[in-house]
């Protein structure tokens, strides 16, 4: 038997972004392993989705299970009473098995009334996967509301959205004709992505245009970038995009650029960053805490606790550092955020992030289906719980972004994360002269 190590070697945070969130869906999540991230599979699954989708599997595999099942007076007859009834007298009896199957499991996760519990079919489970490498198919756009309307925030650089002419500011009064009124933004993401290749129509309104237009987007696949980093005026602004398999090696290097030009603080904006892996959250953190500081603590159904703590190489300890986020914020962006939070190295701006503060274990199965189950809940390093409560700013920004009538965005968030920063550098600079060499 695994230990809670083993079992949690793979675990995996996730969150899917709907709050001024890309016209994608965000799968980005936390695996907790050993060297390279993997996904797990399991060996101890007696079921096969042969040619043709055809399944085979007997009644007796799972007697252990069964008999357990069995103290707990749950009659599993009855399970097969109602599939043989299905098989033989429903009206459709095109119905494969296969696909009762997967339904009964799927129905059987369902049953846990958990957002972030899903079980995947096999279809499914390999577009999942891509969605973890960071690659996506959509049209490239983030997305929000202004006046209880659909409005693009932005187009992504060189995206189809914005080779299709779409421009901040639109307004979306249909997709594919259908009104939008009403619809809500992640509802819109439904609508909108989709695989590449295939076209979405968006009815948009502009300012400056007399009539409601048309706009064709093809869809094609989306790299997002992972870091983008920008120095100005003696100040850095790192962006994380998200925390998957390249951010760490990008923000490694963009941590170089910093150091060697010798900055004087630093913002590191996680504004819609929906998550990534757990290790890259952690050595992130670990940039600005001293070696074996807690980063955070998982928890699981037992009780038993594990901490996590920082390693590496520390270059960013003393730096005077605000943390951008927003609702859009969850999961792997909480956990840095909360942990620099506590241990007080960095000043955190904006909105209540999101509040994903649960541990999710994905497993591939022999048949190429997937289940990921929340197996833990993560606290701060001072034992904060995230979960639905999210981690509480220290500076509030009401409105983060702000549209113009003339379909320009102003970056409220980066204002006055700007702000406080030179407070924290002008602090820093009246605390040093004070120092005097030991004699």
């Amino acid at each position: 038997m695994d230990s809670p190590s083993q079992r949690r070697s793979k675990s995996y945070l996730n969150f899917y972004v709907s709050v001024i969130g890309l016209v994608l869906v965000f799968g980005l999540g936390v695996f907790v392993g050993q060297g390279k991230f993997q996904l797990r599979t399991q060996d101890n699954v007696k079921v096969e989705a042969g040619p043709g989708a055809e399944l085979t599997f007997t009644k007796d595999v799972q007697r252990e299970q069964l008999e357990r099942a069995n103290k707990k007076k749950i009659n599993f007859d009855m399970f097969w009473r109602v599939w043989e009834d299905v098989q033989q007298r429903h009206v459709k009896p095109e119905i494969k098995d296969v696909d009762l199957f997967y339904g009964a499991i799927g129905g059987m996760v369902d049953a846990l009334d958990d957002p972030y519990s899903v079980f995947f079919p096999p279809k499914d489970t390999t577009a999942f996967i891509e969605e973890l490498k960071g690659s996506f198919e959509g049209i490239g756009a983030e997305i929000g509301e202004r006046d209880d309307i659909l409005t693009i925030i932005a187009p992504l650089p060189d995206s189809p959205a914005e080779r299709a002419g779409i421009q901040a500011g639109d307004k979306i009064f249909a997709i594919n004709g259908d009104d939008t009124s009403g619809l809500k933004i992640d509802e819109a993401v439904q609508k909108i992505r989709g695989p590449k290749g295939t076209t979405v129509v968006l009815t948009i309104a502009r300012e400056g245009l007399l009539e409601v237009k048309e706009i064709t987007v093809t869809r094609d696949t989306i790299e997002l970038a992972n870091v983008k980093a920008k120095i100005e005026k003696g100040v850095a602004r790192v962006q994380l995009f998200n925390f998957n398999e390249e951010t760490l090696q990008q923000f490694q290097k963009a941590v170089d650029d910093v150091v060697a030009s010798g900055v004087q603080g630093l913002i590191l904006d996680l504004r819609n960053n929906p998550g990534g892996f757990l290790e890259v959250a952690v050595a992130v953190s670990g940039e600005w805490l001293n070696e074996g500081d807690v980063v955070v603590i998982e928890k699981d159904n037992s009780g038993t606790e594990e901490r996590y703590v920082a390693q590496g190489t520390h270059r960013l300890r003393g730096m005077p550092t605000v943390i951008l986020v927003n609702r859009g914020s969850a999961s792997a962006s909480e956990i840095v955020a909360g942990a620099l939070q506590d241990h007080k190295v960095a000043k955190v701006v904006g909105e209540t992030t999101f509040g994903k503060g649960s541990v999710q274990d994905f497993s591939v199965l022999p048949d190429g289906s997937g289940l990921k189950l929340t197996i833990a809940e993560w606290l701060t390093p001072d034992g904060r719980h995230i979960n639905k409560e999210g981690v509480a700013v220290d500076v509030v920004v009401e409105k983060i972004y702000e549209l113009t009538d003339k379909g320009e965005v102003i970056d409220h968030g980066v204002e006055a994360a700007q702000k406080v920063l030179a407070d924290l550098i002008k602090g820093l600079k009246k605390v040093v002269p004070s120092a005097s060499p030991q004699q």
